[in-house]
């Protein structure tokens, strides 16, 4: 292994045993050695550890750490702190790359702080939308058009310089269910001054994993959402972002906030049946808890953000079910088994 590798792969596995080979193996495949794998074994207890550790030995480029479960972002944490890498990727242990991942990564501008690419198994064509944001001049504009969009949720379509996370100590917050990967992505993204993005669809996602979070009942939804979205907020106000930076992105945050009103409403579809009279309650207490705007709450994104806003502070609820009802329903129906 060369003195100065180019790549840290991080790649945190827990209970991972039916997938972590074949993710591990389509990095292998590419043969290079410029590139530490580094695998963080998150407590598991089924063959992952086993696993790694045998992959391990027949190759130098994987870095296997094993740790007492502290879940995926103290895991992410400990291979950041063990990175040597000039650039970063992360890699989640049930989805794999394509065989140019790092063939295209190379092709990437070097000096760029960060690069966006695309995942292979996406329901969306984002090629058109990754244009619109590269013709974006301002830093500003890319980010509304990132937030908007929901690209900048992930860490795994992304390439980092290690040189910005080591910098500004960098970190996931550990403890947090949702949007711990959002927060992370933000909080890198106010200290770059360079954003590119790349057609490239090198980045698999497994979608066939049934015991995902996304994918269960979760009765406390809102208020992991609003943790989640509160911690955002204050990593835009404490960055050192211009002022009418951190306004933009506060009202396009807020936009991306208010719409998971229909996400938590349609959340209850998965262990209440849909009705809107009988669960009235239940939908109306959720609608108050995203009445607070994020930000200053003066402007708006576009109509629909003015048009929510003002369909929560007149206390409508129907509006949020139907459009929850609308497009989860047939979805969601196979949780309650019937």
């Amino acid at each position: 292994m060369p003195d100065s590798l180019k790549y840290s792969v991080i790649i945190p596995a827990y209970n991972a045993e039916d997938t972590i080979e074949r993710c591990l193996q389509s990095l292998l495949v590419q043969k290079r050695q410029d590139v530490e794998i580094i695998v963080i074994n998150d407590g598991s207890t089924d063959k992952t550890a086993n696993i790694i550790d045998n992959i391990a030995t027949t190759n130098k480029t994987v870095v296997c750490l094993h740790q007492a479960n502290g879940g995926v972002s103290n895991a992410r944490n400990n291979g950041l702190a063990h990175a040597t890498g000039t650039y970063i990727t992360f890699v989640d242990s049930d989805d794999w790359v394509s065989e140019e991942y790092f063939s295209e990564l190379d092709k990437m501008e070097p000096d760029t702080d960060l690069c966006y690419f695309r995942f292979v198994e996406s329901n969306e064509d984002n090629a058109t939308l990754f244009q619109q944001i590269d013709s974006c001049e301002a830093w500003v504009d890319k980010m509304n058009l990132l937030l908007s969009s929901r690209i900048i949720m992930k860490p795994s379509n992304k390439r980092y310089k290690r040189e910005i996370i080591n910098k500004n100590i960098l970190q996931f917050i550990e403890n947090m269910h949702i949007s711990e990967d959002f927060n992370f992505s933000m909080l890198y993204s106010v200290h770059c001054n360079s954003i590119k993005m790349y057609n490239s669809p090198i980045y698999c996602l497994d979608l066939t994993n049934d015991n995902s979070l996304s994918r269960k009942a979760r009765k406390n939804l809102s208020e992991d959402i609003i943790k989640g979205f509160s911690c955002v907020e204050s990593t835009i106000k404490n960055s050192p972002r211009n002022t009418f930076e951190k306004q933009q992105l506060l009202m396009t945050l807020d936009y991306l906030f208010i719409k998971n009103v229909c996400t938590c409403i349609a959340e209850t579809f998965k262990y209440c049946k849909p009705q809107y009279l009988k669960n009235r309650k239940i939908y109306k207490e959720i609608c108050q808890k995203f009445v607070k705007p994020l930000g200053e709450g003066k402007k708006y994104y576009n109509k629909v953000h003015n048009i929510l806003r003002c369909m929560l502070s007149c206390h409508l609820i129907y509006p949020f079910y139907i459009v929850s009802w609308l497009v989860k329903e047939r979805e969601f129906k196979k949780y309650r088994g019937n």
